[in-house]
């Protein structure tokens, strides 16, 4: 039986929405673009850099984002370290574009660091300063697991906030008079790994 054109065209209208359909060009057309991007994603995150111009080290801990659309999304993260019992709390925006199994993104958000102390010695006569974070981060996707690598830049304004010395019986020579730290900007290098879900 030959089917009209008028039949064709009410035939395309029933076509469930997401559906692989042929296009006018042959090929096939997919569903809704974000459809198959996982909402949330969490994992493992560490942090190396000389941290802010005051201290070197390595911060580890946990990192969660959700996924708005296949652009944009919300990026926390929470990591900690021994040596000064800092702990940094950042969340923010970043936007980017993902092909393939790879994705590229820019990021900025905005949070605290918070120095602690231990055996009644703080670190910084200030324990707790805000931070702000601006960068690049690349992706690598094999589901449900995606493998990122970051590179950006710490800015903390300390304001007045020195070094204090350390206890006794460490001995700092020469003592100097303490130093106001202003703001500290520090290149930051990050790696983690996540689940997506």
């Amino acid at each position: 039986m030959k089917c009209t054109s008028i039949e064709v065209a009410h035939a395309q209208d029933y076509v469930p929405s997401g559906s692989h359909v042929l296009d006018p060009d042959g090929t096939v057309g997919q569903g809704p673009q974000n459809a198959g991007i996982p909402r949330y994603e969490l994992g493992m995150q560490f942090d190396l850099g000389y941290w802010n111009s005051v201290d070197p080290g390595l911060a580890a801990g946990v990192r969660f984002h959700y996924n708005f659309n296949g652009h944009v999304a919300l990026d926390s993260e929470l990591t900690s370290r021994r040596q000064d019992l800092q702990v940094n709390g950042l969340l923010g925006l970043r936007a980017g574009q993902r092909v393939g199994n790879s994705g590229l993104f820019v990021l900025g958000r905005a949070g605290f660091l918070h120095y602690g102390g231990a055996n009644g010695f703080s670190y910084l006569s200030r324990n707790t300063v805000p931070a702000f974070d601006v960068g690049l981060t690349m992706e690598h996707y094999s589901n449900p697991m995606v493998l990122r690598f970051e590179l950006g830049e710490l800015i903390v304004p300390y304001g007045n906030a020195i070094v204090l010395p350390p206890p006794p019986p460490a001995v700092v020579f020469p003592p100097g008079p303490p130093t106001r730290l202003g703001t500290r900007v520090t290149t930051k290098v990050g790696l983690g790994v996540a689940f997506r879900f």
